[in-house]
C-alpha cells in the first residue's frame, strides 16, 4: 500500500542565494515499511507517483516499480519525491540538483531514515542523486 509523506521545512536557502518560502517537502512511500529503501528520481516533470496505485492509477515507472519488478516493491520501500517548486512556490532564483537533493535529505531525515539502500536516477534525477 501506498503512503504519501509531507515535511513543513520552512524557509530554505538555495545554492545561488535564492530562497523557497514556507516549503514542504513531499515523497511517496510504496512496499514495506520495515524493508531498506530505495529513492526513485524521475526527470524534471516526474512526481511521486512512481508505482501502480488502485486510487491514482498507472504510475510513471510502474513497468520497473512493482511487486516482484527490477524495483521490487516485495523486497524493498521505495520512495518517490516531487521536485520543487510545487505549484505556486516559485524561487526568486533558479534551483539546483543540490537543492533538490537538500529537499530529499530533509525529507529522509523527516521519515527517520538516515541510511538508504540505492538511489535510482533518470534524466534530472540522475543529476540529482549524483549530489
Amino acid at each position: 500500500m501506498a503512503q504519501d509523506v509531507e515535511f513543513e521545512i520552512g524557509n530554505v536557502s538555495l545554492e545561488r542565494g535564492g530562497r523557497l518560502t514556507d516549503d514542504r517537502v513531499t515523497g511517496r512511500l510504496y512496499g514495506h515499511v520495515q524493508a531498506p529503501v530505495i529513492v526513485v528520481l524521475g526527470g524534471i516533470s516526474a512526481t511521486r507517483h512512481v508505482a501502480d496505485d488502485p486510487v491514482r492509477g498507472t504510475g510513471w515507472w510502474s513497468p520497473l516499480v512493482h511487486d516482484g519488478g527490477p524495483v521490487d516493491t516485495g523486497r524493498f520501500q521505495v520512495l518517490g519525491y516531487d521536485f520543487a517548486p510545487v505549484a505556486g512556490k516559485f524561487p526568486d532564483s533558479s534551483m539546483t540538483t543540490g537543492d533538490q537533493a537538500g529537499r530529499i535529505k530533509l525529507l529522509l531525515d523527516g521519515l527517520g531514515i538516515d541510511r538508504v539502500a540505492a538511489i535510482i536516477g533518470a534524466s534530472y534525477g540522475g543529476m540529482t542523486a549524483l549530489r
